[in-house]
């Protein structure tokens, strides 16, 4: 799993994530996440998201995920990033995924603004 991906997110306007799978080591940065399933079929990879967010630090988002149940349900393997160093912007682009991609793992606002 190699390169980026590209979610879309309001006016078909396309943002790059890095896919890392579960268990690798992720920076101690701040920014926007997917956590998808992540199947190959065809040859090509096929992310399906699950939870969208922002966080001060990506290497501590699977450690105390609040909808680590759902995500364990559906599958999850792997989480997509993004470094954002602007907390408005992180903000701002994580909401504007997940009303483009509506995640069935999403959790509710006041979970997501106190994980920043």
């Amino acid at each position: 799993m190699n390169g980026y991906i590209s979610f879309g997110g309001r006016d078909k306007r396309e943002y790059c994530f890095f896919p890392r799978p579960f268990g690798e080591t992720l920076p101690s940065e701040p920014g926007v996440y997917a956590i998808t399933r992540a199947s190959r079929e065809d040859g090509a990879w096929h992310h399906e998201v699950l939870s969208v967010g922002c966080t001060e630090n990506i290497a501590e988002v699977l450690k105390n995920h609040p909808c680590i149940e759902c995500l364990d349900a559906h599958g999850a393997n792997t989480i997509c990033i993004r470094i954002e160093q602007s907390a408005p912007h992180c903000s701002s682009l994580a909401c504007e995924l997940i009303e483009s991609l509506s995640p069935p793992c999403q959790p509710t606002e006041d979970e997501v603004i106190e994980r920043w």
